[in-house]
């Protein structure tokens, strides 16, 4: 089995401000290394401020960013792209920095297959790092991740709308019933872990683009079960789940090859997924 890799002297975290950023930082500055934090701008959340480290770290502009990117050669740029056209100018720049530089920094380039999937423009960014790695030997990957969420997920997430409405239902009866669309069973994770598996992935000595899932699949009807049963109560009336009309394109992710290449497995899944959700959304609406 695969031991954890090394961990950077500097991690560059593009988009720390985000989740996925957040939870990197937090782990990857408990593991001694110097962060270097650029927001997203196109992402409101306070990430690192959520998880009390916004203080701790040194965060900077774009410019910086890329000075950095091309001067330390002991570091990690981890570019997290959601797609969006001012963070992927970001990306673009910073990591254009970075393989150029006569001594380049690793690079792991960071999206949501969600995204992935629907967005021409990521997909050739995604193609451009894996040239960097095939073309100039760079230490280049795509860590092309499952749907996770977290307790700094968005508040329109599949799980997070569910968790919401059987607290409510808890809460006050929730009269109005939540209306979801099934998209069919889905590969979902605990994003606090798969920052764990970006890291590895990203530290390989020998750097290989790969899929991050946990593995376990849920449905809405699951999620559904899941919640409401925390809460202790009964989801007839408070959420109907609508088929439909196809189901999302999943990820296809190789689990053997995955744990054998960084050693990780996802722990959080399924009931206890949905549970630690609900303990978040539940402490979120305490006086």
């Amino acid at each position: 089995m695969a031991s954890r890799p090394s961990t950077p002297a500097h991690a560059i975290i593009l988009g720390a401000n985000g989740a996925v950023g957040a939870y990197l930082a937090r782990l990857l500055q408990a593991r001694g290394a110097a962060i270097h934090a650029v927001d997203n701008p196109a992402d409101a959340t306070d990430g690192l401020g959520g998880l009390g480290i916004g203080d701790t770290i040194n965060r900077v502009g774009a410019a910086d960013a890329a000075r950095l990117a091309a001067d330390l050669a002991d570091a990690t740029v981890f570019a997290i792209n959601d797609g969006s056209a001012a963070q992927s100018a970001l990306v673009a720049d910073v990591l254009a920095a970075a393989a150029a530089a006569p001594r380049a920094p690793a690079i792991a380039h960071i999206v949501d297959h969600d995204v992935l999937r629907l967005d021409p423009a990521l997909l050739a960014q995604a193609r451009t790092v894996a040239g960097y790695r095939r073309d100039a030997g760079r230490r280049a990957v795509n860590a092309i991740l499952s749907p996770h969420d977290s307790r700094l997920g968005r508040p329109d997430s599949l799980p997070a709308r569910i968790a919401l409405a059987a607290l409510r239902a808890a809460q006050d009866g929730s009269p109005e019933a939540l209306v979801i669309t099934d998209p069919g069973p889905r590969d979902w994770g605990w994003t606090a872990e798969y920052v764990d598996a970006i890291a590895r992935l990203a530290a390989l000595p020998r750097p290989v683009d790969l899929a991050i899932g946990s593995g376990h699949h849920l449905t809405a009807a699951d999620m559904t079960t899941h919640a409401f049963g925390y809460f202790k109560r009964d989801p007839a009336g408070h959420i109907r789940i609508e088929p439909g009309a196809a189901a999302v394109a999943e990820l296809p992710i190789d689990i053997a090859r995955l744990h054998a290449a960084t050693g990780w497995r996802a722990v959080t899944h399924g009931r206890d997924l949905v549970h630690t959700l609900c303990e978040g959304t539940a402490a979120r609406a305490a006086p």
